[in-house]
């Protein structure tokens, strides 16, 4: 008796129909529009500026709290797992890019924000802890914190 074969494309079609368009983006921090606002307790600076002393520190006062790069190295690993997940869930119909990309965006925030909230070391100078509002660098006003933000782009 013969036997029948069918072969089933379960994903191979769909793989080469995403290969030929462009990708969205993830792209998170301190985007331009919260990086372009006064920073409230800085007059004359920007959020933006004040994102970029913390993460590279500004001698001989503001030393260098990494708040994405740090968490971007410790983390590489994982979100390459992740984002490699979330292409297979797009390319097998389960998900949509725009859809993985925000689910990403919105996690990845909340660990930036959880790192900070677990007190990038240095701690804060006696002359700080005066003046800010808590002891956790980073989060004073919460307007750094805040204005970290996610978005997906085309």
């Amino acid at each position: 008796m013969p036997t029948r074969v069918r072969v089933e494309d379960l994903g191979a079609k769909r793989a080469q129909q995403l290969a030929g368009k462009d990708r969205m983006k993830l792209r998170i921090g301190v985007l331009e529009a919260q990086a372009a606002e006064i920073h409230p307790s800085r007059p004359g600076v920007t959020v933006g500026e004040v994102a970029k002393w913390m993460e590279f520190g500004q001698p001989p006062h503001t030393p260098r709290r990494s708040w994405l790069f740090d968490w971007l190295d410790e983390n590489v690993d994982k979100i390459v797992r992740q984002l490699g997940t979330d292409t297979m869930r797009v390319i097998f119909a389960k998900a949509n890019e725009q859809q993985a990309l925000s689910r990403r965006g919105t996690q990845y925030r909340q660990q930036i924000q959880g790192r900070i909230n677990r007190r990038i070391p240095p701690p804060n100078r006696p002359g700080t802890l005066r003046r800010k509002q808590g002891d956790v660098p980073l989060k004073d006003t919460q307007v750094f914190y805040n204005a970290i933000r996610w978005e997906v782009v085309p």
